[in-house]
């Protein structure tokens, strides 16, 4: 997972979220993403790049990756069930 905006400068938070998904999570350098995007979705629809995995890829520079921590996950598990059965119960 790659994760941007203001949550993302918040190690933490960041981490709380690896563990919850169990996955790793990678903070890309940079600032500025949705401008960014814009911008290398205008040069792709100029032809200064063939498509827009190849223009992202052009300018994705790596930041930091998250690991999950297996205590963390555990620690979250009963918030998350809540939270489901919650949202669940909301839906339907």
């Amino acid at each position: 997972m790659l994760l941007t905006g203001g949550g993302a400068q918040n190690p933490d938070w960041v981490q709380m979220i690896c563990d919850l998904i169990g996955q790793p999570v990678e903070v890309p350098e940079g600032s500025q993403f949705g401008a960014r995007g814009a911008a290398l979705l205008a040069a792709t629809a100029d032809g200064a790049f063939e498509t827009i995995n190849v223009a992202s890829n052009a300018v994705t520079g790596r930041g930091r990756t998250y690991a999950p921590d297996p205590q963390g996950t555990a620690a979250l598990e009963p918030a998350f069930a809540r939270y489901i059965a919650a949202r669940d119960r909301l839906l339907g």
